[in-house]
């Protein structure tokens, strides 16, 4: 067995080995070059605006808010834009986005044209029914 694994790695070696006994050809010169220049600067791109608004719902019988992104331009335009509706994580607001997120400075880097609306999906201003004891009275 040790003659068979001595044989098959003396056939691996030398098949790896170069036959050749020539030195490697010498490397080219590395000619120091300038470095491109700077790409300029981008134009600073337009900003879109953030409002924040409220509005009544009567299906709970609270007033909700809402803030919202409209690209550059959306005030000017006739164009229709998709509606992108982003939610707050449960101990949040709706100014998680644009406070914490900075969506729409993302939002105005990309060029986004598009709403971007995040309201207030937490639940503590919705007056909830109260539930009847399962208790009974001692």
């Amino acid at each position: 067995m040790k003659r068979l694994l001595a044989a098959t790695l003396a056939a691996a070696l030398a098949a790896c080995s170069s036959s050749s006994t020539q030195p490697p050809a010498p490397k080219p010169a590395i000619t120091p070059t300038t470095a491109p220049a700077a790409a300029p600067a981008a134009a600073p791109t337009a900003k879109g605006t953030v409002t924040r608004r409220t509005f009544h719902s009567a299906a709970l019988g609270v007033d909700k808010t809402y803030v919202v992104y409209l690209p550059a331009g959306y005030d000017k335009s006739t164009t229709r834009y998709p509606v992108f509706y982003y939610l707050n994580g449960l101990t949040g607001s709706e100014r998680d986005w644009t406070h914490g997120g900075h969506i729409d400075d993302a939002a105005d880097a990309l060029g986004l044209a598009a709403i971007i609306v995040m309201p207030e999906a937490t639940t503590a201003s919705i007056p909830m029914p109260r539930r009847p004891s399962t208790t009974t009275p001692a």
